[in-house]
């Protein structure tokens, strides 16, 4: 008895296309054209920028000195946090044999404007004593203003041989605080004694300019910076560009030191490596692109001729004005290209 085989029917979608009886779909990303519409490379504009290596640095940094004299107490250890005013480190200094001497000098004196005293005291007694008419009062009259003018002169030598006294005793204490809030770095050289460095809490990015660049940061502030190993981003300022060569420079080349504005320290790390990016004016754009100073925007399926004013840097050409960041080009335009044409945009 022959069988029966019942045939069934394949449906294929619109679009699909039936290969060794697998069903292909074929999905077209490009624009749909016409026949005989022209296509053309399409980009993205962007605004022209220059990117230099940098990192990240303390804002303040610091060897604190030491007063003379033995160190009386160590307040800190290596690695402490601290805030400013905050006392470090105290110290002594003996000046017995100098506090001495001024000690004397005082009592000197003392014992001088003890004497004018005297004088005086005895002089305005002998006056009282005397009759109005009497010719000694004259003579004793000028002794008494003599001795009172020695008595203002003493006066004055004991008040400033009492604040000689009073630096000399307080010389001998010395103290170290902190200049800012920071974290302290406590060594000892090889004869033992003790040595203090504070680096700020404050963190900045900081980078290197050659010569040849230089004009590339000057006139420009707002820059972008990225941390290479975490990717960590942050917008920011510049706000120093020395005029003076770095120790970095060559005979060749000099080198110019940057800083920028305060890092947020919870994204980035003391000496993390960076690219540090300044925006600069104009929008670069392949020289192909460019056709008797105009450029092809491609909108809504169109070419739109448009005038531009360019300048060559880097082998590029800067559009300064006509075009906006972020405006789609066509890349290779040619002497077919018009206005306002219908155009289809390869991949």
């Amino acid at each position: 008895m022959r069988k029966r085989v019942k045939l069934g029917m394949v449906l294929v979608p619109l679009g699909a296309a039936v290969i060794g009886g697998t069903v292909l779909y074929v999905t077209d990303h490009q624009a749909t054209k016409e026949a005989g519409t022209p296509t053309y490379q399409v980009a993205t504009v962007k605004q022209s920028t220059f990117t230099v290596a940098g990192k990240v640095a303390p804002v303040a940094q610091q060897q604190l000195t030491i007063p003379e004299g033995k160190v009386q107490q160590l307040n800190v250890a290596n690695g402490d946090t601290v805030t400013a005013g905050q006392v470090l480190l105290t110290t002594f200094l003996d000046k017995s044999m100098d506090l001495a001497e001024q000690q004397a000098t005082l009592d000197k004196g003392n014992r001088v404007a003890t004497s004018a005293q005297n004088t005086i005291n005895q002089l305005t007694q002998q006056l009282q004593q005397l009759p109005a008419d009497d010719p000694t009062r004259a003579d004793l009259d000028s002794q008494l203003r003599d001795a009172k003018s020695n008595l203002a002169d003493a006066q004055a030598d004991v008040q400033t041989s009492q604040q000689a006294l009073q630096r000399g005793q307080n010389s001998q204490y010395g103290q170290v605080t902190a200049p800012y809030d920071g974290r302290i770095s406590v060594s000892y050289d090889q004869s033992g004694k003790v040595q203090l460095a504070i680096t700020g809490s404050g963190l900045q990015a900081t980078g290197l300019v050659s010569e040849y660049d230089y004009d590339k940061v000057k006139d420009h502030r707002d820059v972008a910076i990225k941390a290479l190993a975490t990717k960590h981003e942050a917008k920011t300022t510049l706000n120093f560009l020395s005029t003076n060569p770095a120790k970095e420079s060559s005979k060749n080349m000099a080198r110019y030191a940057f800083t920028t504005e305060n890092l947020d320290a919870t994204q980035f790390m003391n000496g993390q490596s960076l690219t540090i990016t300044v925006p600069q004016d104009g929008i670069r754009v392949p020289m192909a692109a460019v056709k008797h100073g105009h450029v092809y925007r491609y909108v809504a399926g169109k070419a739109r001729k448009t005038p531009v004013t360019t300048e060559k840097r880097d082998g590029y050409l800067v559009v300064t004005a006509g075009l906006q960041a972020k405006e789609r080009i066509i890349m290779n335009p040619d002497n077919k290209l018009k206005d306002a044409a219908q155009v289809a945009i390869s991949d």
